[in-house]
């Protein structure tokens, strides 16, 4: 429990607290490219577009700090990398934390990517490792949470331990034949994965190789693995089918523990050993059994008896069993019925066109994964898995709805999670409930101008979705129509009426512009994100909208910042071309912290103690404490009573000693790092993650209570240290200005979802 435990929570926090920002800002790329060496033979150029060229003969310098790679301060500016031919590894950790990354072109030379080579590259969407690539080190792509596109090349031999941790965007993985080692957590926390294809080729799965999958529907675990290593599958509470292979002889400790979905697993005859509770069961406080679950088995084996054991429904494997229904061409079986041995499989080798007819509707599915819709009226509503295609749903990859069809049923095109692109006609003027439900490959929704209604649930999990436009046409958004469709902008057009939890995008979305005529909204419609104990809100979510409309009303009730469409930023010593311009914008519009007069900022002003701590609470949402201040140097009626107040009464301040808080003074990085990990652990962030002090020259002098601190906050990328002429530092006591403190802010409210 310990391991899954631990990943399980730093899944859900890595990325959410690696944006912060805790050091002064990398040096801006001059005019002028810049380049060194990275190795013996070896160099780089980074141009002012933001491309870097690692070019020369040999491997890249491997590096043990971030701090150490000699782009280090250019950091920021990186977007795109080519990596030429000649040059054989990719270094560890040189392009850990770059995250503006987006394009990474990898020669056939190269044979090893590193250690953390790419890890928290979170602007980074797709990567090709080709075949000449033999090895994928460890968290070499580890919280890349945006990478959704993965092609593995034959060729690849081992991927190491965590290599692609936490990377949540991914919904498919093709491990190619070849690979043999699939090393601990190397798929670990990445929640959109629907498919996963293991090759008979691996001879090790990893601890926890898979855990906490959340969307995956179906594993197969080859016999060449020899066994299902501990929690190989932990927490992968989607997961409805498992076949483990004639040929594995156990089955290691909670290896399907959490599997919730399990509805189907096959245990075959070789099985020597399987773990108590291992198959069957979720804990919380004890082991609770999964119901409807069956175990297929064969009479006498260590699988039956383990069925027989625990109570479990036992369908006997009998080899003489005849599907009812096989497919002429190919041979499967389509007996939808069949659940020997996972026979039951929806034939993916019929011959194209495949066509029907639903309703008024008729469809056809070309060999190349066109799914072609034509006929005229309202399409027929279905239910659950029953639309007709929906066999072949896996094949599917591009949807055409062409003209004369007027709305989308119900459920049309739920579960299709390798349809790319979906393709509406003008004319539409619904879309039927959980229409495009659970779509994870779709990457764009192109509404039609014609667009009236769209039905509840109708795109949610779309989990490739970043942007949506609704027509001025489109007047009804139904009830959890965008949920968990992670939403980074959305454009409302003119509607009317908006369902509850319409907009929850699991905390994707930060702000959001509503139109005047928007009357109605439901019960947490926007800037809320629902968890196992309730619906949280977004910290600083900001509303836009007309003085006095629904909007206004909404963000008054809710407590979300708000502003009118002609606000105007206020600072005439904040330019438009200075680094800071954006978190200050950010901070000012969400009132969480303003400047010293109405028109001036002071940017380089140092951020004080008690401006700090309510920075914090104004994040909160302004809470009411439970008592008055604690502190005998903080005045009644003071500026910074209440929040003081508040975060003494909930451990996030402690105070300087003797009662006192020091509400002038100025707020230390140490402080800073201290007052932000206990407000982590507050929101109930994972906060355990540790890295040494060790590598830097002044890591002795950092004061005794903030050593866990900025432990954490250099493990997951709060602190990055300051380069000096001396080296990099951590400088633990000096202050930080306002215009850094608002830079922290704002990288922290993005990533705080």
């Amino acid at each position: 429990m310990t391991v899954t435990a631990r990943h399980a929570l730093a899944a859900a926090v890595g990325a959410v607290l690696a944006f912060l920002l805790f050091a002064v800002l990398p040096l801006a790329v001059s005019a002028e490219p810049v380049s060194g060496t990275c190795g013996d033979g070896v160099s780089w150029t980074l141009g002012d577009d933001g491309t870097m060229t690692v070019s020369g003969e040999g491997a890249m310098d491997d590096y043990d700090s971030i701090a150490e790679v000699p782009w280090y301060d250019l950091h920021a500016s990186i977007k795109k990398v080519y990596v030429e031919d000649g040059v054989t590894t990719v270094g560890r950790r040189a392009f850990d934390y770059c995250e503006k990354l987006k394009f990474v072109s990898l020669s056939p030379s190269v044979e090893k990517i590193c250690d953390n080579a790419f890890s928290r590259c979170y602007a980074l969407e797709d990567i090709a490792v080709n075949g000449h690539v033999k090895e994928i080190g460890k968290e070499a792509f580890c919280d890349d949470d945006r990478l959704y596109s993965l092609y593995l090349g034959r060729g690849i031999e081992k991927i190491g331990e965590s290599a692609f941790e936490s990377c949540r965007a991914l919904t498919s993985v093709k491990i190619p034949a070849g690979v043999t080692e699939i090393g601990d957590q190397a798929f670990f926390g990445c929640t959109g994965i629907v498919k996963a294809t293991i090759p008979s080729t691996v001879e090790h799965i990893g601890q926890a190789a898979f855990g906490y999958c959340t969307s995956l529907l179906k594993i197969t675990i080859p016999a060449s693995a020899g066994v299902v290593p501990d929690y190989a599958f932990f927490g992968c509470s989607s997961l409805k089918s498992v076949t483990v292979s004639e040929g594995i002889t156990s089955v290691g400790e909670e290896a399907f523990l959490g599997c919730t979905s399990l509805g189907f697993i096959y245990l075959p005859e070789t099985l020597e050993e399987i773990a108590p509770c291992s198959v069957g069961y979720w804990y919380k406080y004890g082991y609770h059994k999964i119901e409807g679950l069956e175990i297929a088995a064969h009479v006498g084996s260590e699988g039956g008896g383990y069925a027989a054991e625990n109570g479990f429904s036992l369908v006997v494997v009998d080899p003489m069993h005849v599907c009812s229904k096989k497919c002429e061409f190919c041979g499967k079986c389509l007996d939808p019925g069949c659940r020997y041995y996972s026979c039951y499989e929806k034939c993916p080798g019929h011959p194209f066109p495949v066509e029907g007819r639903s309703g008024n509707v008729l469809w056809s599915l070309s060999e190349d994964g066109t799914l072609t819709l034509t006929g005229s009226g309202e399409m027929t509503s279905y239910r659950a898995g029953s639309a007709p295609w929906y066999p072949y749903a896996r094949l599917i990859t591009r949807v055409l709805v062409e003209e004369g069809i007027t709305s989308v049923g119900s459920y049309a095109f739920r579960g299709l999670y390798n349809a790319r692109e979906i393709i509406l006609p003008g004319g539409i003027t619904s879309v039927g409930a959980k229409a495009f439900f659970d779509c994870t490959s779709l990457v764009a929704i192109d509404l039609p101008d014609t667009l009236e209604k769209v039905g509840d649930y109708a795109f949610a999990y779309c989990s490739s979705v970043r942007d949506v436009d609704l027509p001025d046409s489109v007047t009804s958004v139904g009830r959890f129509a965008f949920y968990r469709t992670p939403l980074e902008t959305v454009s409302l057009g003119s509607v009317t009426s908006v369902g509850d939890c319409a907009f929850d995008t699991g905390g994707a979305l930060r702000e959001a512009a509503l139109p005047a005529t928007l009357v109605r909204i439901g019960r947490y419609a926007f800037g809320y994100s629902y968890s196992g104990g309730g619906f949280d809100k977004v910290p600083c979510f900001l509303i836009t909208g007309e003085s006095g409309s629904a909007a206004e009303d909404y963000a008054r009730e809710h407590g979300f910042a708000f502003v009118t469409p002609d606000w105007t930023f206020p600072f005439t010593d904040v330019s438009a071309t200075v680094w800071y311009r954006d978190p200050v914008e950010f901070a000012a519009r969400r009132g969480l912290f303003g400047g010293v007069t109405e028109t001036l900022f002071a940017p380089q002003d140092k951020m004080t103690r008690g401006m700090f701590v309510t920075v914090l609470w104004r994040m909160e949402g302004k809470p009411a404490p439970a008592g008055g201040s604690p502190f005998s140097d903080v005045k009644r009626g003071a500026y910074c009573e209440k929040a003081a107040s508040w975060a003494s009464e909930n451990g996030i301040v402690n105070g300087v000693g003797k009662g006192k808080f020091d509400p002038n003074g100025g707020v230390t990085r140490e402080q800073i790092a201290a007052m932000l990990m206990r407000y982590a652990g507050y929101r109930g962030a994972d906060v355990s993650g540790r890295a040494s002090l060790e590598g830097f020259p002044d890591g002795g002098s950092v004061s005794k209570y903030a050593e866990e601190a900025l432990s954490w906050a250099l493990d997951c990328g709060v602190v990055r240290g300051v380069k000096t002429e001396d080296g990099v530092r951590l400088n633990p006591r000096a202050g930080a200005t306002r215009a850094e403190v608002a830079t922290m802010i704002m990288r922290f409210a993005q990533r705080a979802g």
